[in-house]
């Protein structure tokens, strides 16, 4: 006798129908899979090496400018030298020099004050030259306001050469070298600073690498 089936009820369910529904494999994919780097950048067809600028050569009036200012700075180098040579007979002229101002001063005091004038005016020699060397260099950078600059300097020269010429410069062979090295250590400076100024140095100040 057959049972009745409830309506929610399908019957028994069979393994092979529910085998029929599985999904089948799918096989591997047999082509390659593309690579992740970058493919390598061609080379350029151009190997030419980019153009290497030549730094602009000085004008003649520059360079007369620069030699100038070299003399001037040998010349200057020279006095002191002379003035360290000749340092005993230019303490005795210092020495005369002071006693004419205060004839009371003792022996000791005296030679110490001497001596204190001498390399003072030496070393203000010393420094005058080192300032206008760096200030050549600047101005060779083709930075042509240097030049203003050594026009001030040059004068601050001067006071020191006629400094130096009044109180280490004697009217003997050694001061009159002396002097003469040092008239024309100013002179030279002073045409190195002129030269600078010249027409053809224009357009090598404005010029560009």
């Amino acid at each position: 006798m057959t049972m009745p089936q409830e309506p929610g009820d399908r019957g028994p369910r069979s393994d092979g129908a529910d085998a029929g529904r599985l999904t089948p494999l799918t096989p591997p994919d047999p082509r390659p899979r593309p690579s992740r780097t970058p493919p390598p950048r061609p080379e350029m067809s151009d190997r030419t090496p980019p153009p290497i600028r030549r730094p602009v050569e000085p004008s003649t009036a520059v360079k007369a400018s620069r030699f100038l200012w070299t003399a001037s700075f040998i010349a200057g180098l020279m006095a002191v030298f002379f003035g360290f040579l000749a340092r005993n007979n230019q303490t005795d002229r210092i020495q005369d020099l002071i006693l004419e101002v205060d004839p009371d001063r003792d022996a000791e005091t005296l030679e110490t004050a001497a001596n204190i004038v001498l390399w003072t005016s030496l070393g203000a020699l010393v420094v005058v030259v080192l300032i206008e060397l760096a200030l050549l260099f600047s101005m060779l950078k083709r930075r042509g306001y240097v030049r203003w600059i050594q026009l001030l300097v040059l004068a601050a020269h001067a006071g020191v050469t006629v400094v130096a010429d009044a109180l280490i410069v004697g009217d003997d062979v050694d001061g009159i070298v002396l002097r003469v090295i040092l008239v024309s250590q100013l002179f030279l400076a002073l045409a190195g600073l002129l030269a600078s100024f010249l027409p053809g140095t224009r357009a090598w100040f404005r010029s560009k690498d």
